[in-house]
């Protein structure tokens, strides 16, 4: 298996197995996501000062890469927020995780029949299989 695949198969573990974890920290969470962010800076920071390439930071399109971060972080609130709220009911939290998974699967799908210009039956009912997961899984 490529390398590539590897490593999303990873961050998928890793992605999937935070939010279970913070669930259980019992932080609030404004303040479960600030931690993360800390923690984040933290481990990748100097990983990204070694890799600085002034041609590419030249290059960047900041515009993009600043509407990402805002989306990033309100996404990291909403996902705390509700973790925090459901602390008391592991059970809720993993059905609410189940649905914000489904639909967070669907949208690059979305995004590649956009930009392809491709919408087929298979992806329909994939979207619908999505839909029905969620509601099954939870």
């Amino acid at each position: 298996m490529n390398a590539l695949y590897w490593e999303a198969a990873l961050a998928g573990i890793l992605f999937g197995t935070y939010p279970l974890f913070i669930n259980r920290s019992g932080l609030n969470g404004n303040v479960a996501a600030g931690f993360y962010c800390l923690m984040c800076l933290v481990v990748i920071l100097p990983l990204a000062l070694r890799s600085i390439d002034n041609a590419e930071l030249a290059k960047a399109n900041w515009v993009m890469a600043i509407t990402a971060s805002i989306i990033g972080a309100i996404g990291t609130l909403a996902l705390n927020d509700f973790l925090f709220k459901t602390k008391r009911s592991p059970e809720k939290a993993a059905s609410l995780y189940l649905i914000m998974l489904m639909i967070q699967i669907s949208v690059p799908a979305f995004y590649k029949c956009i930009i392809t210009r491709q919408v087929s039956l298979a992806k329909i009912i994939g979207f619908l299989a999505a839909i029905l997961a969620a509601f099954l899984l939870r």
